[in-house]
C-alpha cells in the first residue's frame, strides 16, 4: 500500500516616504522646509536561498515532500493509498483507511455511546478503538473514531501511535470498492515501519475520497500542518513540515496522477535547515500502479529571490535553476532518478 509539501513565503518589503513643503507667496516671510524621506529596512525573507550548488537537493526534498502528501499509490487493488515516502511501502492514508476498516469489522461496535474495543491486527499486534457511532453496520456521518495502534502488523507495515477521525460525506460502504467519505484526521506520534524504512507523522489531514471501483478514484487532501520524520535504511533522518497544503489526485485504471501546493520547512543532510514554497506546474503522472517514478510532471521550488524547477524527462529529472527566481535559467542539468532521489 502507498501514497504528495513548502513553508509559505512570508517576506515582504515596504518603503514609506513622506514629504512636506511650504512655500511663501506674495508677502509671505516664511521659509520652506522639506521633511526627508523616511524609509524602513525590509524584513529579511523567511525563505532559504537556493543556489546552483544546492538546487538539486532543494528540488529533491520538494519532490519527496509532494510524495509525502501526495495522492499517488502503487497498489489500488485493495484501496487507494495516500502518503508515502519516495514511493516506498510507507504511507499514511492507506493505513488510515485500513485501520478504519479493521475497526468496523468483526464484533459490531455499539451505537450511541463512546466505547473502547481492542482487536488483533492481521499480522500481530493490536489496535484499540474508542468510538462513538450511530450505525453498527458501517460508517455514518458524525461518527468519531480514535484508533491507537500497538505494534500492529498490517501487510508489510508495522504501525504504532494514534489517530482520530471525524467522518462526514459518507456514501456507500467503505468495505466495498465503491464508496465516498470525508475524514478529518489528526495524527499523534503515529509511526509506520516498512522493512528498514521508517516515518513518523504528527498533524492534521483532511481526506476527501470518492472511489468508483478498485482502480478508479479521486482524492483531495488538505491541512494546516503535517510533520514527518523520515528515515530510509541507514540514511540520516529528514524532518519536514508541510503547511497550508492542498493535494488533488486521481487514479484511472490503476494509473495515478497528483499535484500539490504547500509550504515546506525542515532539515535534511544536504540542505541543513530550509524553508521554501512548492507547487506542481504539471501533475506527476505514473504510468502504472507499480511504477516507481512518474513518467511526466514538474514542480517549482521558490526560495529567497531564487527558484528551481524539476521536470520529469525521459532519462531522469531536468533541474533548472534561476538565481533571480524570475524564470531566467542560470544553470540546468539532467539528473538520473537514483541520484535525484538520494540528493535530500
Amino acid at each position: 500500500m502507498n501514497k504528495p509539501l513548502l513553508v509559505l513565503a512570508l517576506g515582504s518589503a515596504m518603503v514609506l516616504s513622506a514629504c512636506g513643503g511650504g512655500g511663501g507667496g506674495g508677502g509671505s516671510t516664511g521659509g520652506s522646509t522639506t521633511t526627508p524621506p523616511v524609509t524602513t529596512t525590509p524584513p529579511a525573507s523567511t525563505q532559504s536561498s537556493i543556489t546552483a550548488t544546492n538546487a538539486t537537493s532543494a528540488a529533491s526534498n520538494a519532490y519527496a515532500a509532494t510524495t509525502s502528501v501526495g495522492a499517488s499509490s502503487t497498489s489500488l487493488t485493495d484501496i487507494l493509498t495516500g502518503v508515502n515516502v519516495n514511493r516506498a511501502n510507507i504511507n499514511t492514508v492507506a493505513p488510515l483507511i485500513s485501520l478504519v476498516k479493521l475497526a468496523y469489522s468483526g464484533p459490531q461496535l455499539l451505537t450511541g455511546v463512546t466505547q473502547s474495543n481492542t482487536k488483533q491486527c492481521p499480522g500481530g499486534g493490536s489496535i484499540t478503538t474508542d468510538a462513538t457511532i450511530s450505525n453498527s453496520n458501517g460508517l455514518s456521518n458524525g461518527d468519531i473514531l480514535k484508533v491507537t495502534a500497538a505494534s500492529c502488523i498490517d501487510g508489510s507495515n508495522t504501525l504504532n501511535g494514534t489517530f482520530t477521525v471525524n467522518f462526514s460525506g459518507v456514501t456507500g460502504n467503505i468495505s466495498t470498492p465503491v464508496f465516498g467519505v470525508t475524514m478529518d484526521s489528526t495524527f499523534t506520534n503515529f509511526s509506520i515501519v516498512s522493512g528498514t524504512d521508517k516515518v513518523g507523522v504528527n498533524g492534521d489531514m483532511k481526506v476527501v475520497l470518492n472511489q468508483t471501483s478498485a482502480g478508479n478514484n479521486t482524492i483531495a487532501l488538505s491541512g494546516n500542518s503535517l510533520q514527518t520524520t523520515e528515515q530510509q535504511g541507514s540514511a540520516a533522518v529528514v524532518n519536514r513540515t508541510v503547511t497550508a497544503y492542498t493535494v488533488s489526485g486521481k487514479t484511472e485504471n490503476g494509473a495515478d496522477s497528483s499535484a500539490a501546493n504547500f509550504g515546506l520547512s525542515g532539515t535534511s543532510p544536504k540542505l541543513g535547515t530550509f524553508a521554501y514554497t512548492v507547487k506542481n506546474l504539471a501533475p506527476f503522472a505514473f504510468a502504472s500502479a507499480t511504477a516507481a517514478v512518474p513518467s511526466s510532471g514538474s514542480l517549482i521550488v521558490t526560495g529567497n529571490a531564487s527558484s528551481v524547477t524539476a521536470t520529469v524527462v525521459a532519462n531522469g529529472v531536468r533541474v533548472d535553476f534561476s538565481a533571480a527566481g524570475n524564470g531566467t535559467i542560470t544553470n540546468t542539468e539532467t539528473v538520473a532518478w537514483a541520484a535525484f532521489l538520494s540528493s535530500i
